[in-house]
């Protein structure tokens, strides 16, 4: 059989750990279609023996961004609205740039919202972003490769724009991942392929909620490689992970998996009060230490003064993501990483954060996670109520599937009581795992590569 090639477009860290280190070149490479990664981030794939092209001339106009917005804002909006809850509006898009710059986007986004519908505004988007010559560039490499199939791993990139027309006036078939599990009740959907792929069957359900104008048979429900990381055979074990940290084999250990500073500001409170517990429960005669994950992007001193001041009980995971040039995608993910977070895991008793989706990393090993749930200090703009409020905590089938460290004080019993008897806590995860990620979830990227194959054959 011929190969058939396929483009797949990364634009940011979490395109590289879902679809370059997880088993989708495997998989692709069974199906007989030769992939060439269109490279936008500052990684190098080539150096894994993948074929790779650089994006060329990526740029948009700022009024695109700006409309991008607009539109983001009269979704949410409406769907406050319409679904009465105010909590869409929690994520309304700010201005960006300096003080003229925010003034001028914020008076031209006004007057965009009161003169044009949210599908003008997505049609006066395409039509600008057609204009580009970075549009231009798209097209050019697509008329010179010729692929089959161009794949983009992100469906929020206002820069994905025009690799996504160019493809289409060109008549080759496109398709985009919905890369999060948090993502369309935020109106994050800018792009319009042929194929969308997703995560689940609620995930479809959820896409056919919030863009009713697409049509049910261009879904694709395939699962996400996010978790494939943790089926991997070549676990680090124990023993090897213990000497690589000089941890006590003998010692059982929970990982406290670090948030960024926008979502969880005081991430290092949190973490102060869980080694105070821990602390408390050696006291008692446990031995029991932390494994501290921070957020891989994270890189401020805002956790030294706990580290140092807990180093007793917490021992510093860093992950293992690489600076690749300088600005905020200059940190990319590598496939130790993926290892690494794997076996921190897998060698923790419990994961404990603030509301992301380490629940599930954890459930695929077959760990409890707790989740922080007070307030560690007075402040106007932040409280975490906001954060399980909003619309994906909803798709919790049980309040149980995780633990909630509802204040300090109640931290050491509630830990004590899930070491002893996690079993009821991993079984309700499981099920919210299953519900929001389509199982077998370590076959996912197997069916994105046949799902890509069979549109390829039936065109």
């Amino acid at each position: 059989m011929i190969s058939q090639k396929i483009f797949v477009l990364v634009t940011d860290g979490v395109g590289l750990k879902n679809f370059v280190y997880s088993q989708f070149p495997v998989w692709a490479a069974q199906q007989q279609l030769e992939v060439v990664y269109w490279n936008a981030t500052k990684a190098d794939i080539s150096r894994l023996g993948f074929q790779e092209l650089k994006v060329v001339g990526r740029s948009t106009f700022w009024l695109t961004d700006v409309l991008k917005n607009v539109a983001a804002r009269k979704r949410l909006v409406k769907w406050s609205r319409k679904f009465q809850d105010n909590i869409y509006l929690h994520h309304l898009p700010s201005s960006s740039g300096g003080f003229v710059s925010k003034i001028t986007r914020r008076v031209v986004g006004v007057v965009a919202a009161r003169l044009f519908s949210e599908e003008r505004i997505m049609k006066l988007i395409v039509k600008l972003e057609k204009k580009s010559n970075y549009y231009k560039q798209c097209s050019k490499t697509l008329q010179a490769e010729k692929p089959l199939y161009l794949f983009c791993t992100n469906q929020r990139q206002v820069s994905s724009i025009a690799p996504i027309e160019s493809a289409k006036a060109l008549g080759i078939l496109c398709g985009t991942f919905i890369f999060s599990w948090d993502n369309l009740p935020k109106a994050t959907v800018l792009l319009r392929p042929n194929h969308y792929f997703v995560w689940s069957e609620f995930m479809k359900t959820e896409l056919l909620k919030y863009y009713p104008e697409v049509p049910m048979e261009n879904i694709i429900v395939t699962g996400t490689p996010q978790f494939e990381n943790h089926y991997f055979e070549d676990f680090i074990s124990r023993e090897e992970f213990c000497g690589m940290y000089q941890l006590d084999p003998n010692k059982r250990y929970v990982c406290y998996s670090g948030d960024d500073v926008k979502t969880s500001p005081f991430d290092a409170l949190y973490l102060a009060d869980v080694a105070t517990a821990i602390a408390e429960l050696n006291h008692e005669g446990h031995s029991v230490g932390i494994l501290f994950r921070r957020c891989p992007v994270d890189t401020s001193a805002r956790f030294d003064a706990v580290l140092e001041q807990h180093r007793a009980v917490i021992t510093p995971i860093n992950p293992k993501w690489e600076n690749v040039s300088a600005g905020w995608d200059g940190r990319v993910p590598s496939l130790e990483d993926m290892k690494l977070q794997a076996a921190t895991i897998r060698h923790s008793e419990l994961v404990i954060n603030l509301g992301s989706s380490m629940v599930f990393d954890a459930a695929a090993h077959g760990r409890p996670c707790a989740y922080m749930n007070y307030d560690p200090a007075a402040h106007a703009t932040w409280t975490v109520d906001d954060i399980y409020h909003f619309v994906h905590f909803q798709s919790m089938p049980d309040q149980s599937s995780v633990v909630w460290l509802n204040s300090p004080e109640e931290i050491c019993t509630k830990i004590r009581s899930v070491l002893a008897k996690p079993e009821e806590v991993v079984v309700a995860a499981c099920n919210w795992y299953r519900k929001i990620v389509a199982p077998p979830a370590e076959m996912a990227s197997r069916r994105i590569a046949e799902a890509i194959s069979k549109r390829i054959s039936h065109e």
